[in-house]
């Protein structure tokens, strides 16, 4: 739903850009082949509140531990959803805007 919101609000552009945030800074923050702890020390964390981060965590606490731990990945997904619903919303906006007649 982000890259949705970003190639929503602002094109082409917005879909590479998406792209270069899941692709080349999510993944490797992630920690998913290790687990984020074994990363340099904020860039752990930090993968965990980016979509791919947080994947791996839920995965990893349904899969190993009955969902439990699972909550703030869940959170983290409903922000980042929350996120792309407002760029779409923004794009909306301002599709509006640009239709709408120029009062004379």
């Amino acid at each position: 739903m982000f890259v949705l919101g970003l190639e929503s609000l602002i094109g082409y552009a917005g879909l590479g850009l998406g792209a270069v945030l899941t692709l080349f800074v999510s993944n490797p923050l992630s920690g998913i082949a290790t687990g984020w702890q074994w990363l340099p020390s904020p860039w752990g964390m930090i993968g965990q509140y980016l979509p791919i981060g947080a994947a791996g965590n839920a995965a990893r606490s349904v899969g190993f531990f009955d969902g439990a731990g699972a909550t703030p990945s869940v959170v983290t997904f409903i922000v980042w959803v929350l996120i792309g619903l407002g760029f779409v919303g923004l794009a909306t906006l301002k599709d509006r805007k640009a239709a709408s007649p120029a009062a004379s």
